[in-house]
């Protein structure tokens, strides 16, 4: 009998050694990262023929993804908190609601002095996940602004993210040693330019107004360390 209870006993203490390598820390989730899109829109109504195609006088808007699942809530707060960061307005807009009433205002000007004109402005702020992998998330950050007199303007710039932890991601924390020096060949800084790697090669973000630069894997890998899996397979990334 007490044989049988010290083995009894021996079993128990397995089964709670195999628990305790097997549990999973605090705030620690498995499944694969999910995205819902959320959205902040201002708009004025009452341009164009009101029998006919009637839009907008002016509008302001603002999507972005959140991570809604998938992976631990820290890493999603940090993600989701990044994702906005890049969203925020410049200096003298505080936050989109006010840059909205700027344009409003601007566009209210601009028809006082100029009148009998089918003018549209809008502000666009748009991030949306372009790729994603074990390695690496990134994501587009794309701003389009027409506000009366100057040409439309566009800009194009890339945040990216580990998906365990959701911390930045920095280009020069990925490349092999030495590739910073190449870099400046594409006129890119490996500490602050904008990148994001995709199947068909690595974009380098522009000057504002001019469309990121694209170094194909061809050249690009040999930026990053053998076996880098920033480097896509051939298959390339899965995007979602």
């Amino acid at each position: 009998m007490a044989k049988a209870a010290c083995y009894l006993l021996l079993l128990v203490l397995a089964l709670l050694g195999l628990a305790g390598c097997s549990s999973t820390p605090a705030g620690d989730s498995k499944g694969e990262l999910k995205f819902t899109m959320r959205a902040f829109e201002r708009a004025i109504q009452g341009c164009g023929d009101t029998e006919k195609s009637p839009h907008p006088c002016v509008t302001y808007r603002v999507t972005w993804p959140v991570v809604t699942s998938g992976g631990s809530s820290e890493a999603a707060q940090r993600m989701n908190q990044a994702i906005l960061d890049a969203l925020q307005p410049r200096p003298p807009s505080a936050d989109w609601a006010q840059e909205a009433s700027v344009l409003e205002s601007d566009y209210a000007s601009f028809q006082e002095s100029k009148f009998d004109n089918e003018v549209i402005f809008y502000h666009r702020r748009v991030a949306e996940v372009i790729r994603i992998s074990d390695a690496i998330i990134s994501i587009s950050v794309t701003e389009d602004r027409f506000a009366g007199d100057e040409p439309p303007k566009f800009n194009q710039n890339f945040i990216n993210l580990h998906p365990r932890t959701g911390e930045i991601l920095r280009l020069s924390g990925l490349l092999a040693p030495g590739a910073a020096g190449r870099l400046r060949h594409y006129q890119a800084d490996a500490h602050s330019t904008p990148f994001a790697p995709a199947p068909e090669g690595l974009f380098l973000a522009n000057e504002p107004g001019l469309p990121p630069i694209l170094i194909p894997w061809t050249e690009a890998a040999s930026l990053f360390p053998p076996g880098s899996p920033i480097v896509p397979p051939p298959g390339g990334y899965t995007k979602r």
